[in-house]
């Protein structure tokens, strides 16, 4: 949520400040809308859901669950199972919530006697959907509800009690200052009661519904399809609108089909099935990939065939559909096509046989039909023999992982046994597996890599073999964190409580890769029995820990060294008793230092008094000093006597140093005039400049700047200072300091910067990494503009970098405007798929309207065919449904992939759910 104190000491996402600059003071508080990726996967976590259940959802059911509120219900709705229902999609999951939803209320309303039923809320709610649908304004007049039939409509209080619980539930809501007006509270929620009255509709009149999705786009009509999809799929009127359907947009029908096949006659599905076949063929590629991937989803034997006779020999499809085909293969269980999908399907294998498991995939494989899960083992059993470390033995490896296939075992219990140790595709594949086998034959692997270890000398002659043969078992991969399975963490339990010191921490590190929270405790009391700290500081391992399942652990833990590395292990976010005990850890010496650390980390404002008691005890200077940073991130002004107190006695000493920092961070008036105080008193000069910059307001900028002026190198001085803000509290790429005064800053600097050295110029703008305003901004660009020109310095020799790469990089990372043409101008000399994946990433921090008035430009300037792909496909990802024209003059162009660039780009932006996902011609 956007910070209450606008002069925040702490750096600034460019993101974050960009959704706080747009936030109206007079609205509401707004929580966030939707979880991020690793927020959904933190928060099924602590639900106690395995990752690997979360990702064999559909990527349309995982999109749903990223609203929190659906999540929370959808895991309250499936509390007695174990796991999820193996084939949850996004229509089920918004029937499961609404469900939940509309029976909450009704128990709400039968307890205050109002007899309101969830058939009530339910016929309300369709009224309402058709009733937007019709004005086209995305809400409805609480006026024009009177006559449409909605249950207890009360003319006297509209709208009456039905529609007023809907609101109260947050399923329905008032429009900001327009109450008499009412909309959707969640769009996707319309579209599931605009399908609901398209089921009565069609049931009156199958005809009419057709001729009114023939109206919209696909990605328009698609949530309702999949909704009326299954709601007839038991309904005799299924036929004869699906069959109208058919006639005349078979890409629709084929949703509805997909709902449950076998329940259509096999001529509608041959009908629709053979349409799509014909669009395989098209010029344009991602109309044949969207064709490829419907008849993936419809599960039966016309759809096998169309798909057989388009991709098996002797066709020849392009390698690209053939990628796609794969899946879909994958997906109906078709056995017959074992030998395409293990050549077309990509496994992960990488060079070098670095392995990767696709979280989806995995998913896809492993609930595949059991048939063609054994004849794909088989396949991959067949190439077992191949020499370990050849390409052919880890792609076979890696698809019996995939698969969860038990042959897998034996197969490297040999290999084990005749080579003395795993590589690390083979460890990796065990770690795929999950299975207790796999997790035993893990923990052989891993012993005997360290008994190998053990005899290897020290020294650096031998660095390389001990390189080599640790990283078989103790390397980094993202996919491990949905990996590791319940039947695995025993075994990585085994490693951890070993005595020898590189077991144990072989295990730990596994099991702080995989996020296995379970296995954190264990990790922390196996450290402290060696006399070692563990160190879990990264956000993701700490988001893994709930606060119950932390409180638990420091009430099980009565050795003061296990509960010293608990606190590494505290959730981002505390409670009320964990401040407390934090609090309480304050009179522990041993655990005094993290706990003042953590209480400035968490803001916990009321500990201030005891902290700034601290200050005055007879205590470790560490431990002083932690509670002196501690007050710096509260900003506490009754700590500023203290600190000056303290950096007076004891001048120029670490302590009087670090409680100048401090005062720096609080940064008030009466902070300033402390420091004032103290730089006339000529304690450490440099380390006074930098309080006083961390300070940032003019009349301490211009103090600092006044000092710089005294020295001859007074810029690269000066810059020097601002650079080490990161050495207390560290840095963040992309984080910035917004509450320094810089108006004085960059007149000085602009005008002192050209008689230095390329050292020195570099480290001058470097030093804007952690600070932003309006002014660094326009010295940035200003410095930029001389790109190409004898009064651009160089500031790298060995790539002879000059000072506008360097002002580029630092207005690309802020997002401004002013560097898109450079971002675009990069990586040129790079093949144009290369060239897109790295510009598309480069520009994730601009304004979409930006970028794309400067892609239409250059597109509508284009003089070569790799400009003209690299513009279209770039346009396709940022531009809108106006630049449909501009794109359209492509579709038909001589060059086969411009063209077909300009088809995908085109419905990118009109009708987007066309693409399948993970689709891209460069």
């Amino acid at each position: 949520m956007p910070g209450a104190v606008s002069d925040q000491r702490s750096p600034v996402h460019v993101a974050d400040r960009a959704r706080g600059e747009q936030f109206d003071r007079d609205d509401a508080v707004r929580l966030p809308d939707r979880f991020t990726e690793t927020e959904l996967e933190a928060a099924w976590v602590k639900a106690g859901r395995s990752r690997l259940a979360l990702y064999a959802l559909p990527a349309d059911a995982r999109e749903e669950l990223r609203h929190p509120f659906t999540l929370r219900v959808y895991l309250d709705v499936y509390s007695e199972r174990m796991v999820p229902p193996a084939a949850v999609n996004r229509a089920e999951l918004m029937e499961a919530w609404l469900n939940r939803r509309l029976e909450i209320e009704a128990e709400a309303d039968v307890a205050k006697r109002e007899k309101i039923t969830p058939g009530h809320f339910q016929h309300a709610l369709r009224i309402v959907a058709v009733r937007i649908a019709n004005t086209n304004e995305g809400s409805v007049s609480v006026d024009d509800l009177a006559d449409a039939g909605v249950p207890r409509f009360d003319s006297a209080h509209p709208p009456g009690p039905v529609v007023a619980r809907l609101i109260g539930a947050n399923i329905l809501e008032t429009v900001p200052g327009r109450i008499d007006r009412i909309r959707f509270a969640i769009e996707a929620v319309q579209d599931f009661y605009r399908a609901e009255a398209d089921v009565e509709d069609i049931k009156a009149d199958s005809a009419t519904v057709v001729q009114r999705f023939t109206k919209l786009n696909f990605s328009e009509a698609y949530p309702r399809l999949v909704r009326i999809g299954r709601r007839i799929a038991n309904d005799g009127i299924r036929h004869l609108f699906v069959g109208t359907l058919a006639e005349i947009d078979p890409r629709m029908a084929a949703v509805v089909i997909c709902a449950n096949p076998l329940q259509y006659h096999s001529e509608t599905r041959a009908k629709v099935a053979q349409s799509l076949g014909r669009d395989m063929t098209a010029r344009h590629r991602v109309r044949g990939a969207f064709a490829i991937t419907m008849l993936g989803e419809m599960d039966c034997p016309e759809a096998v065939e169309v798909l057989v006779r388009h991709l098996l020999p002797p066709a020849d499809a392009h390698k690209y559909l053939n990628t796609v085909g794969a899946t879909a293969f994958a997906k109906l269980g078709h056995s017959d096509a074992v030998d395409f999908v293990y050549r077309w399907e990509w496994f992960g294998v990488r060079p070098g046989n670095e392995t990767y498991y696709d979280r989806e995939k995995l998913a896809l494989l492993r609930r595949a039909k059991p048939d063609f899960r054994q004849a794909l083992g088989d396949h991959a059993a067949r190439q077992l023999d191949s020499p370990t470390g050849s390409r052919e033995h880890a792609k076979a490896i890696c698809v019996l992982a995939y698969l969860g296939d038990d042959r897998l075992v034996e197969h490297l219990q040999s290999r084990f046994v005749a080579n003395g140790h795993l590589e690390r595709y083979e460890n990796h594949a065990l770690v795929a597996l999950g299975s207790d086998a796999a997790g035993a034959l893990f923990v052989r692997s891993v012993l005997a890599v360290a008994k190998q270890l053990a005899a290897i000398p020290n020294g650096h002659a031998h660095n390389d073999e001990r390189f080599h043969l640790g990283r078989s078992v103790h390397f980094a991969s993202f996919d491990i964190r949905y990996l590791i399975t319940p039947a695995f963490e025993s075994h990585l339990l085994q490693l951890i409580e070993d005595d020898n010191p590189t077991i144990a921490s072989i295990g730990s590190y596994w099991a702080k890769s995989g996020l296995v929270a379970s296995l954190f405790f264990p990790s922390a009391v196996a450290s402290a029995k060696r006399g070692r700290c563990l160190e879990f500081e990264r956000n993701d391992e700490r988001c893994a820990v709930t606060a119950d399942r932390w409180l638990g652990w420091w009430r099980t833990a009565t050795d003061i060294a296990v509960r010293k590395n608990l606190m590494s292990l505290l959730p981002l976010y505390p409670t009320p008793e964990i401040e407390e005990i934090l609090l309480d850890c304050l009179d522990e010496p041993e655990l005094r230092y993290q706990a003042a650390r953590r209480i400035g980390d968490f803001g916990a404002v009321r500990s201030a008094q005891r902290l700034r008691r601290l200050l005055e005890e007879d205590i470790p200077f560490w431990d002083r000093m932690a509670a002196a940073d501690a007050l710096g991130h509260l900003r506490d002004p009754g700590a500023v006597p203290l600190l000056e107190s303290l950096a007076a006695m004891h001048r120029n000493t670490d302590e009087g140093l670090y409680a100048v920092t401090t005062l720096g961070f609080i940064g008030t008036p009466e902070a300033e005039s402390a420091l004032c105080r103290l730089d006339d008193n000529t304690l450490d000069e440099e380390l006074m400049m930098q309080a006083l910059i961390a300070c940032g307001t003019a009349t301490a900028m211009q103090r600092v700047i006044a000092r710089a002026k005294q020295r001859t190198n007074g810029t690269h001085w000066l810059c020097e200072r601002i650079d080490r803000l990161s050495w207390e509290r560290g840095w963040i790429r992309g984080n910035y300091f917004t509450h320094i005064h810089t108006r004085d800053l960059v007149e000085y600097l602009d005008a002192g910067h050209h008689t230095n050295s390329s050292m020195e110029n570099w480290t001058i703008v470097d030093s804007f990494r952690q600070i932003d305003s309006l002014d660094t901004r326009q010295l940035l660009r200003k410095w930029a503009e001389r790109r190409g020109t004898p009064e651009d310095p160089l500031v790298r020799e060995n790539d002879q970098r000059r000072m506008s790469d360097m002002c580029f990089w630092e207005l690309t990372a802020r997002g401004d405007e002013f560097a898109i043409p450079y971002v675009l101008d990069s990586w040129a000399d790079d093949d144009d798929d290369t060239y897109v994946s790295i510009a598309a990433r480069d520009l994730r921090n601009f304004s979409s309207p930006a970028i794309a008035a400067e892609v239409r430009r250059r597109l509508s300037e284009a003089t070569d065919r790799s400009q003209a792909v690299r513009m279209l496909a770039l346009l396709g990802r940022f531009g809108d449904a106006s630049d449909g024209k501009l794109i359209a003059r492509f579709l038909d162009h001589s060059d086969d992939l411009l063209a077909n660039v300009a088809c995908e780009s085109l419905l990118r932006l009109t009708d987007p759910l066309l693409v399948p996902d993970h689709w891209r011609e460069v």
